[in-house]
């Protein structure tokens, strides 16, 4: 967002996030004072629990909004409340580029030389200890082949196929490539797949693989002061919030409902209740979401999906139609029928025409 001052003494804002800005400022018909952070950062955590940049002016309540390209995070989000996100960015980074292996023996450059001699050893050696270990009365050969079979057999098959179609013609924003955005996650956790999710794009591949990682933490009055959700909804009756996302959330949705007898728009929690209208929200609603996050510790059990994503086929295969008799085959095609049906070759036809015109020639030169 750029700042630009007229001779006047107003103040015109340029940008996506200026053009935004003046749109609300126009909507609300408010007049406004322009506050910029002397350190000119977006907010940081100082060790005294204080913020720098624009996060310190709402904390401070030297300002009353902020508004620039500020990242959503669970620190921030303790101080202040931010918007539903209107805009992502992609960060990626460069490399050099690799000169091209050959397929046929792309495999062996995944390790050295030293690894693959070492392989090849243990497999040799491996059924001798089956053998020896197992009393089996298997050959060598035997166990060497099931033990190549059980190596070649280690990939599972996928638990399901995922296809697509990202509908191209439907985007109306040509500055952006097209592809969508997958998270996956637990049925009683709360993601944002802009966050949590990573980016698919048409003509590729992916295989995902997971792994689980369950991590148990200590509840009060240890350091990390977790509370377990699961006792706490049995207790319930199966009921209530099963993690911490879900517990603010109900959180925000009881004070919503103490305070204005409706539900805020936003508050992603299941309910049958009234939905708030916009026009009396600063009338009735006064509350910041960081006293939920007093009342929400994090879960005792965290159950982690290490996701590893993996481009299988990073080319594009391209099917191009074309007419199903080109020049070449025409003249094949006429050659085949005359010489299955006249019993003459194409090349005799030409031949033919070949002695008729240089007999009509020289009959001409000799008569002129």
């Amino acid at each position: 967002m750029r700042v630009h001052k007229n001779e006047d003494g107003s103040i015109e804002f340029s940008g996506l996030h200026g053009k935004i800005l003046d749109i609300i400022l126009k909507a609300m018909k408010v007049e406004f004072k322009l506050l910029i952070p002397e350190d000119g950062e977006w907010g940081r955590l100082l060790p005294n629990g204080s913020w720098t940049g624009m996060i310190g002016k709402i904390q401070k309540n030297e300002s009353d909004i902020a508004f620039n390209s500020i990242s959503v995070n669970e620190e921030r989000m303790k101080v202040v409340d931010f918007s539903k996100p209107y805009t992502t960015d992609d960060m990626t980074f460069a490399i050099s580029k690799s000169e091209a292996v050959p397929t046929a023996m792309a495999f062996i450059y995944a390790f050295d030389s030293i690894v693959w001699i070492l392989t090849v050893i243990t497999l040799m050696v491996t059924p001798i200890f089956i053998k020896c270990l197992c009393k089996t009365k298997d050959t060598y050969i035997n166990i060497l082949i099931n033990l190549f079979r059980s190596i070649l057999k280690q990939r599972k098959e996928a638990l399901f196929h995922l296809v697509f179609d990202m509908q191209p013609e439907e985007y109306f924003r040509p500055d952006r490539e097209v592809g969508a955005i997958i998270s996956i996650h637990s049925p009683n956790s709360l993601v944002n797949p802009f966050y949590d999710g990573f980016v698919i794009k048409p003509g590729n591949l992916y295989t995902v693989h997971l792994k689980m990682v369950e991590e148990k933490l200590l509840p009060s009055p240890y350091e990390t002061q977790c509370q377990d959700y699961k006792s706490q909804w049995r207790m319930r009756g199966g009921k209530g919030p099963l993690n911490q996302e879900m517990c603010v959330a109900e959180c925000a949705y009881n004070k919503s409902i103490e305070q204005c007898n409706c539900v805020v728009p936003g508050i992603i929690y299941h309910h049958d209740d009234r939905i708030c209208d916009n026009d009396k929200l600063d009338e009735c609603f006064h509350f910041n979401l960081s006293e939920c996050y007093k009342i929400c510790q994090q879960p005792c059990e965290k159950n982690k999906a290490v996701m590893l994503v993996f481009l299988k086929r990073p080319e594009i295969i391209i099917y191009s139609h074309r007419p199903q008799y080109e020049d070449i085959e025409i003249f094949s095609f006429m050659g085949g029928y005359i010489g299955m049906w006249l019993g003459i070759s194409l090349i005799a036809v030409f031949d033919f025409f070949e002695n008729i015109s240089l007999v009509t020639y020289f009959w001409i030169k000799r008569r002129y």
